[in-house]
């Protein structure tokens, strides 16, 4: 998975190594609030279509 920011402040990515192997890294970029945390809950769902 390439490198993206979550809504929770945090940054990741996964990668598979040639064994097979699934690695998943992580750092904390931000501290957020519980209340920025629902914003952004609620606009990261607004975007998506319901299948």
């Amino acid at each position: 998975m390439e490198p993206r920011d979550e809504f929770c402040g945090d940054r990741s990515a996964g990668v598979k190594d040639p064994t097979g192997n699934h690695w998943w890294i992580a750092t904390h970029q931000e501290d957020v609030s519980s209340t920025e945390i629902a914003e952004r809950i609620k606009t990261l769902f607004s975007n998506k279509e319901l299948v």
